[in-house]
């Protein structure tokens, strides 16, 4: 009997892709086997339960199989897992806040609570939600358990059907969750204090003694700054010492969540070292890291950019620095969007035109394209992109430009600004009339109350027509003329429609050597309106 309940154990292992010998070698003790495989393959992450292998189904058939009682099982699993391994250990571990920030657990303990969660998601809903709620609320629990036991709990359920199901206000229910990641941390510190004591107690007062005796810890560090920011305690001296002490044990993190919170109390902008922490924080993923970057490290050195945007302090910072730093590791563009935020008009002028001048135009485009695709894009991007056709713009090195994805868009940056003489001065020099006659019209249907095209609409003028009232009416005509068609001495001055639309445009080499514009035939489309689309063969 026992070797057919052994074979059937060893099929159901196989019929889901279970086959490493570890599993197979305890087919024959199925309680054994379930423990194992809710611990090799139960650490999902979040939105992966439903993956192969289905441990939950076949834990199932393996407990009908061996007439097993799986829910003893589970539940073992939950009492052996849910507590963590730090919550007596007196070490540095930091919890996690209602919030979602940074655990700070073991990789051990994280592994467990997903192995946790992965068994209450595949148990009925109400029941998991009212055994974790139970468990959250017994009071001969550590304050450790019960705040894994609401982490887990936030992680199956959503809070309607917490809310619907236990009539307790969600919000209710992670101020609660607040208050035992606090004691936690003070029960890691062995001060031990109840619910309701710590409720009533002088938040201050619990601050300053903390400090007074525990601000060589980290955990009593981060707890002081924790309970700071949560009670609205804002002693300018008091922050100073707590800024300066997560800085020197390195809490590079944590400090960055502090100091987006600190953003948005102007009462402590003036605390001493504030400055000195915003430019350690900012700097510190450069240290370690050289080009070419991981996908971590410049996830880690975005994280400062984003971090840079929300800095009250910008006239203390040395932006430029920053901005060297993200250069340095070939994040052009972020190191772009840096420059944007210089206080000073005329410095930011220099600065940014010295580094689009190290000809990386077409490499800040490209990553700006590269983080709209991943959704991480820059605050700025539209304004750092502004910035670079503002560039080209100036200095007319529209072949960096030309026959790159990015030349319509660059053709609408100068539209809407009304820049188009210089790219129109070029275009008709290197004798593409008929672009130029196009740039004008597409102009027109934008700024329909400029002169020339208020003109050019009472007239009822196209093609070239239309080009030379342009070119007139904006003093470029003089300029023009020795590129433009010759006309017959009997003709008037002005051509007709048929005329223009009839002249043969030759391909003049040496031209379009000089003005930097290549003889390529691409063709792209520029969008304004529902009624103005044109193609634009260059």
């Amino acid at each position: 009997m026992e070797l057919c309940r052994g074979v059937a154990t060893e099929h159901i292992l196989h019929k889901y892709n279970i086959a490493d010998p570890s599993s197979v070698s305890l087919a024959s003790k199925p309680a054994k086997l379930v423990c194992q495989l809710y611990e090799n393959y139960g650490a999902r992450e979040p939105g992966t339960a439903h993956h192969p292998p289905d441990i939950y189904k076949a834990s199932e058939e393996i407990a009908n199989v061996n007439n097993t009682k799986l829910e003893k099982i589970r539940l073992y699993l939950i009492e052996k897992w849910l507590p963590s391994s730090t919550q007596t250990s007196g070490g540095d571990a930091e919890f996690t806040t209602p919030g979602g920030e940074e655990t700070g657990e073991s990789e051990e303990d994280e592994q467990n609570l997903k192995r946790v969660i992965y068994i209450m998601q595949s148990t009925d809903q109400k029941t998991a939600v009212r055994f974790l709620l139970n468990l959250a609320s017994k009071i001969d629990t550590s304050s450790n358990c019960r705040v894994r036991a609401l982490r887990a709990l936030f992680s199956i359920a959503p809070g309607e059907f917490i809310e619907k199901l236990c009539n307790t206000s969600v919000t209710l229910i992670r101020q609660q969750m607040q208050a035992l990641v606090c004691l936690a941390e003070l029960e890691g510190l062995h001060i031990q204090q109840t619910a309701s004591a710590f409720d009533k107690c002088n938040k201050e007062g619990l601050v300053r003694g903390l400090w007074r005796n525990h601000k060589h810890e980290r955990k009593a560090v981060r707890l002081v700054a924790d309970l700071c920011l949560d009670n609205n305690i804002h002693d300018p001296q008091l922050w100073n010492s707590v800024l300066q002490q997560l800085l020197a044990i390195g809490m590079i993190k944590y400090l960055r969540r502090v100091l987006v919170n600190l953003a948005g109390i102007s009462d402590l902008w003036q605390v001493r070292c504030l400055p000195q922490v915003w430019r350690s924080v900012l700097t510190a993923p450069f240290k370690s890291v050289s080009p070419p970057l991981s996908d971590d490290e410049v996830a880690t050195c975005e994280e400062s950019a984003s971090l840079l945007q929300r800095c009250p302090l910008l006239l203390d910072l040395d932006v430029y620095s920053i901005a060297v730093q993200f250069h340095r590791v070939g994040l052009q563009a972020h190191a772009l969007a840096c420059l944007t935020l210089i206080p000073s008009s005329t410095e930011r002028e220099q600065h940014i035109r010295s580094l689009l001048e190290t000809n990386c135009v077409t490499r800040v485009l490209n990553q700006l394209d590269e983080q709209r695709k991943r959704g991480r894009t820059l605050t700025q991007a539209d304004i750092v992109e502004q910035e670079v056709f503002k560039y080209v713009e100036q200095k007319q090195e529209y072949q960096v430009l030309l026959g790159t994805s990015y030349f319509d868009k660059f053709l609408t940056f100068l539209i809407v600004n009304k820049t188009i003489t210089g790219i129109l001065f070029k275009t008709i020099q290197a004798n593409r009339l008929e672009n130029a006659m196009q740039l004008v019209r597409l102009f027109h249907q934008r700024h329909s109350d400029v002169p020339s095209a208020q003109y050019v609409a009472s007239n009822q003028l196209s093609g070239f027509e239309e080009l030379w009232t342009f070119l007139e009416m904006n003093s470029m005509l003089e300029a023009c003329l020795p590129f433009l068609p010759k006309l017959d001495a009997d003709q008037d001055d002005e051509p007709t429609e048929q005329q223009s639309q009839i002249l043969l445009v030759a391909k003049a080499e040496e031209t379009m050597e000089e003005t930097g514009i290549e003889d390529q035939h691409e063709t792209f489309s520029i969008m304004f309106t529902g009624d103005c689309s044109v193609e634009f063969p260059i």
